[in-house]
């Protein structure tokens, strides 16, 4: 199954637009401010957590839900969208710079993770 052509435009569209700070580990995580430390600074977001937050505010998408336990979406929403775990374990690797399935993966940036969707998605 290949990726939902829509939902992939609109997730590339979203991780080139700069809206959205790449951080690595975490879907999604609050950064806290170290001037005001009960206020948050800035959110950043893996490849996957871009994706996730377009599921909740794009009313065409289906949501897609974390898995519990590990930093990726749900394998069965997911699916929903076409994009399957052993991808997203991929783009999760590229996004933090560590390994899968045995091959180390630099970090890349979101310019580059989106090339790298269009191209193989």
């Amino acid at each position: 199954m290949s990726m939902d052509p829509n939902v992939k435009a609109k997730w590339v569209a979203a991780l080139r637009s700069g809206d959205y700070k790449q951080g690595r580990g975490h879907l999604v995580q609050d950064v806290w401010s170290e001037v005001a430390p009960i206020q948050v600074d800035h959110t950043e977001y893996c490849c996957l957590g871009v994706l996730q937050c377009l599921s909740v505010s794009d009313p065409d998408m289906p949501y897609l839900e974390s898995a519990e336990g590990v930093d990726i979406l749900d394998p069965d929403d997911a699916m929903q969208v076409g994009l399957q775990a052993e991808e997203q374990h991929l783009l999760a690797a590229k996004n933090d710079g560590s390994h899968y399935q045995g091959v180390f993966f630099a970090a890349l940036d979101f310019e580059e993770i989106a090339d790298y969707i269009e191209e193989n998605l």
